[in-house]
């Protein structure tokens, strides 16, 4: 999976999330059976993201940028060959 280069985003933990939940558990004070399904998803969502950040591939969307990068070489390529 190729993604954007983390410094280009803000992180993707669920943090806020996670405070929400603990904050509308507070809140409702559903009973014991309930509590423990949503702080098993919170826990799945967490090792989710934890995996996806561990496998993901960088990618810097800066990087392409510079006119006489990958085409300006092409081009000189191209010349070269038309002139030879």
């Amino acid at each position: 999976m190729k993604v954007i280069k983390p410094s280009n985003l803000p992180t993707k933990f669920p943090v806020t999330f996670t405070a929400v939940v603990y904050l509308m558990i507070d809140k409702f004070q559903p009973a014991g059976w309930v509590v423990g399904v949503i702080w098993t998803l919170v826990v799945l969502l967490w090792i989710m993201a934890i995996i996806i950040i561990y496998k993901q591939k960088h990618t810097d969307i800066f990087a392409d940028t510079d006119p006489t990068s990958k085409w300006a070489q092409k081009l000189k390529d191209l010349q070269n060959k038309t002139n030879s």
